[in-house]
């Protein structure tokens, strides 16, 4: 993937609008004439220890410290957390601040937990993990809200509520590593190669399913089809893609079938000057922190986005520069929510699966809620052969190539 070396003018920007960020997110944590503010954070960095209960690492650390500094003109009242050290280590400096105890919370029952809160007036720090601060965020806010990655440790929710309307604000904990500009992503379209390959789904290492990707060309289109059954889950569904067979750019996207719940999704992307259009609806049954049924689709965004199943299916395709990341944005169409991820190279490795032994190159898809590895052969015909979601039981292994 090739990336454009970024102007020392440019870098110079880059970092002034981050330390705008810094000091909008510092003066912004006051709000006047509010009942009550809540303030949630996921735990910062935690260690890679392999216990279920790791304290945070020295980056963790530096993030708390910086959370205490962000929220020191807030007058924080109360400060909750779960009975875990990565959460209650990411407040303790902010506690220490304001010399308060940490009170312990249930993560099991959030919309008990939220209902007390609502009674309570004061500005109050509530730490969380990846799975239970968007869910609380939305239970105080009244509104749906995307999710947080297992790579995300930067976000900071405030949702303010003044005479029974509430307000979400969205900041930033610094120190975060500045992203590179956005750019598309550049192909080598001499590695596509048209037909299916099957998969099994694998969760906790037992095969739970299968998922059969179909790729096919059309003039100046490629079209991907998935097929994915879990039956003892509930799961039947085909998902068809179109994109622009050079850029990638999406064209329409459809979703049938069931996943436990039935689903319907019928998306089409219209060229605009600068951007393009996104109009449809999606219905999919979806986290508690999202838009529930039917969602109607209609969103303008710039270049550079692109739509997640497809690329996904296409990360053979990519080129991916071996020292520097790729920073692009994709449309989830089951929530409606575009994000910002990074493409990496990740090395190589040699592993074996049911098709096989490989030799492989690895992407990383980092930040896209859920992040992706991809584990992709080598040679004049590549293809993936492995598909892990880090943090989760979630892998996907090559059993019939194309």
């Amino acid at each position: 993937m090739v990336v454009k070396q970024e102007s020392s003018l440019m870098k110079i920007f880059k970092y002034i609008f981050i330390l705008i960020l810094i000091l909008l997110s510092v003066l912004a944590v006051n709000p006047v004439n509010a009942d009550g503010t809540y303030y949630l954070v996921r735990h910062a960095e935690k260690q890679n220890d392999g216990t279920p209960d790791p304290h945070l690492t020295k980056q963790g650390q530096a993030r708390a410290a910086l959370l205490a500094k962000q929220l020191s003109a807030a007058n924080i009242t109360k400060i909750y957390s779960t009975d875990y050290y990565r959460t209650n280590e990411t407040v303790q400096p902010l506690a220490e601040l304001f010399g308060l105890s940490v009170e312990l919370y249930s993560p099991n029952n959030l919309e008990q937990f939220a209902a007390m809160l609502k009674t309570q007036t004061g500005q109050i720090v509530i730490a969380g993990h990846s799975n239970t601060t968007p869910s609380l965020t939305a239970l105080l806010s009244g509104q749906a809200i995307d999710g947080i990655d297992h790579s995300e440790y930067e976000n900071l929710y405030q949702v303010v509520s003044i005479d029974d309307k509430t307000r979400l604000n969205r900041f930033k904990i610094f120190p975060i590593e500045p992203r590179p500009l956005l750019a598309a992503v550049t192909l080598d379209s001499t590695r596509f190669s048209s037909g299916s390959a099957t998969f099994n789904m694998l969760f906790n290492g037992d095969v739970v399913g299968q998922s059969i990707h179909t790729l096919t060309k059309n003039q100046g289109h490629y079209r991907l089809d998935e097929k994915t059954i879990m039956k003892k889950r509930g799961i039947d569904y085909q998902i068809s893609s179109t994109v622009n067979k050079d850029t990638l750019a999406p064209i329409s996207m459809s979703m049938t079938g069931a996943m436990g719940d039935a689903v319907d999704i019928n998306l089409n992307w219209q060229d605009t000057n600068p951007g393009v259009r996104v109009q449809g609806y999606s219905e999919i049954a979806r986290a508690d922190h999202h838009t529930q049924g039917r969602l109607k689709i209609d969103q303008q965004f710039s270049q550079h986005r692109y739509e997640r199943t497809s690329l996904i299916m296409l990360a053979h395709l990519l080129n991916v520069s071996k020292d520097r990341k790729q920073s692009i944005q994709w449309f989830n169409a089951y929530n409606g929510f575009s994000r910002e991820i990074l493409i990496s190279d990740e090395g190589e490795e040699d592993l074996t699966v049911p098709a096989g032994a490989f030799s492989t190159y690895k992407i990383l898809y980092n930040g896209g809620d859920p992040s992706y590895v991809f584990y992709i052969s080598k040679g004049k015909r590549p293809q993936i052969v492995r598909m892990e979601i880090p943090a989760t039981p979630w892998t996907y292994e090559l059993v019939k190539p194309r």
